[in-house]
């Protein structure tokens, strides 16, 4: 998987929707592996001890798991895992807390719940993330120069520079090689912070 969609990383978006009475708080977050997925679950269920159902779902590089917490089988984790798997979502973990208001929604409206509230929680909060690689150097300045200009024409971004009697820099890029500077790993990066939503 080169690509995907998430959500920033370091930030945690947020909805809230009531339909007859019930409330539905939603809360996600982009995670790295399985352990962040899970510890965003058990801080949400720990904040929200006294809500009635704490319903998630979760995708980490092919791990997938959801829970429906006492709702109706298939009416609550499940459907939001398969709408972050048809978006095409991965390294995602989704929370939605329901306070039950009286009124039973029956299935179709739960699913309609869940599923609007996760919706809603991941809507315009979601960027394309892609496989980049990592490259560092140390540079003359005048090479810098040149450095600098061919980043501004290919899809690569500059993320440090340390000036010092040469120029020590680390570059992100998603599709080229840059020949002046080592090759140091990958990663999956936000592709130029484009929301992919545009």
């Amino acid at each position: 998987m080169n690509e995907f969609l998430s959500l920033p990383k370091n930030k945690v978006c947020n909805s809230e929707i009531e339909i007859n009475k019930s409330r539905f708080l939603g809360f996600s977050k982009h995670v790295d592996d399985v352990d962040q997925a899970k510890q965003f679950v058990e801080d949400i269920k720990k904040q929200y001890k006294d809500a009635k159902h704490v319903v998630y779902a979760y995708i980490v590089d092919g791990i997938q798991k959801s829970t429906d917490d006492g709702e109706p089988s298939g009416t609550a984790g499940r459907p939001i895992l398969e709408f972050l798997g048809h978006l095409g979502c991965n390294r995602i973990s989704v929370v939605v807390v329901r306070y039950f208001g009286g009124i039973k929604l029956g299935t179709g409206g739960l699913l309609r719940a869940y599923v609007g509230s996760a919706k809603q929680t991941i809507e315009n909060n979601l960027q394309k993330f892609k496989k980049a690689q990592l490259f560092e150097g140390e540079l003359d300045y005048n090479e810098f120069e040149s450095l600098k200009y061919e980043i501004k024409q290919s899809n690569a971004r500059i993320i440090s520079v340390d000036y010092g009697q040469k120029v020590k820099v680390k570059v992100v890029s998603f599709d080229q090689k840059l020949p002046k500077l080592s090759f140091i790993g990958e990663i999956f990066e936000a592709q130029g912070g484009e929301d992919a939503n545009n």
